[in-house]
């Protein structure tokens, strides 16, 4: 039986964009760049801070700039809706510089775009136009680990025009006066569109690595006679080493389809820690 991991108290499931070919580019939207790393939710309960995965994995120990100007901020509690990257010397994200070198990134911030909770104040139900608002006023002057994703309110085709000439991963629309719609589904009033010119290659050969690595246990542990503790090892070996949190598996259909049935077979799997 496949196990999975109790979500944290106070972690609410992110918002999911539909996918769309072209932005909105009539009024009531809004814009925001896209930029290409990890999604966050950074949550602060008194002195607690955790730094969590849209599935609930705490990744706190990995982003210390972030954690240090979460504790910075003049707040009891909050909740705060963003995207983890590491930029280059142009002050583009970058996300090989993300996921390779150093486990623990001290270069890294989060770029916020949404504030689900303040102070014990619930703001899903409010407008994104209000949200948007406490958020700038919240990060106002708050350090380096923690900056504004800003909004723009000029025509979509426009802004993602500007998006793709800088080299960015795309853009994000949202509707005003829109709530935020809590995952897992795909929401309407979000729309990302993504830079034809920027392609998925880190991710895909990150798969590929991962792929690489599950045929290796899988041809060195995977035998006739061998003991279920054995094939346990074997499966938190290969976790280990191919996966950051699980992200590259949505790539790898053909080994995860092996991995899933034999999981259901009785092996308890967590693809939970980055390598």
């Amino acid at each position: 039986m496949l196990h999975t991991r109790a979500r944290p108290i106070g972690f609410i499931e992110p918002c999911q964009p539909t996918t769309g070919l072209k932005p909105p580019i009539g009024p009531g939207w809004l814009h925001e760049i896209k930029h290409d790393g990890y999604r966050l939710m950074a949550l602060r309960t008194g002195e607690r801070m955790r730094l969590l995965t849209r599935n609930g994995n705490d990744w706190s120990e990995f982003f210390p700039p972030v954690v240090e100007a979460l504790k910075a901020l003049e707040v009891r509690s909050c909740l705060i809706d963003g995207e983890v990257v590491v930029c280059d010397e142009r002050g583009l994200a970058v996300f090989d510089l993300l996921r390779r070198g150093d486990r623990v990134k001290q270069s890294a911030h989060l770029y916020a775009f949404d504030l689900l909770e303040l102070d014990g104040r619930d703001l899903i139900r409010v407008s994104i136009e209000e949200r948007k608002h406490e958020l700038a006023e919240l990060l106002r002057r708050a350090p380096a680990g923690l900056q504004i994703c800003e909004h723009v309110d000029r025509p979509g085709d426009v802004v993602f025009a500007h998006a793709c000439k800088l080299g960015c991963e795309g853009i994000v629309s949202k509707r005003l006066g829109s709530r935020y719609r809590r995952g897992p589904g795909r929401c309407s009033d979000w729309i990302k569109v993504k830079n034809p010119a920027v392609h998925d290659l880190s991710r895909l050969s990150f798969a590929n690595q991962a792929v690489l690595c599950y045929q290796r246990v899988r041809r060195n542990f995977f035998r006739p006679g061998h003991s279920e503790r054995i094939q346990r090892v074997a499966f938190s070996n290969w976790r280990n080493a191919a996966c950051h949190g699980g992200k590259a598996f949505i790539h790898c259909s053909h080994p995860m389809t092996k991995l899933y049935a034999q999981a259901k077979a009785g092996m308890v799997i967590n693809l939970s820690r980055p390598t």
